[in-house]
């Protein structure tokens, strides 16, 4: 009988992970602050960015469930910059 909830294999997604997305902390580090001093640009620029990943991960049929993840915060990301744009 085969188990539904598998032991997740960091190793290879840290293989996946760091051969594709070289450099990626900077950029986030870098859209953080956008997002601290201009919330409604950040929020949309955040839900682009996780969007691509998603739609990476997605294509290479691996990590479905961190992919669903990015796109669920992703729709958060969207949903702050428009918060952000009725409270400015």
């Amino acid at each position: 009988m085969a188990t539904v909830c598998q032991p997740f294999n960091w190793e290879r997604f840290a293989d996946f992970c760091f051969g594709f997305h070289d450099g990626c902390g900077v950029i986030e580090i870098l859209v953080g602050i956008i997002v601290l001093k201009k919330a409604e640009i950040g929020g949309y620029i955040v839900a682009g960015w996780l969007t691509v990943i998603a739609i990476t991960l997605l294509l290479s049929f691996n990590f479905i469930d961190v992919a669903v993840r990015d796109l669920v915060m992703a729709i958060a990301a969207l949903s702050m910059a428009k918060i952000a744009k009725i409270l400015s």
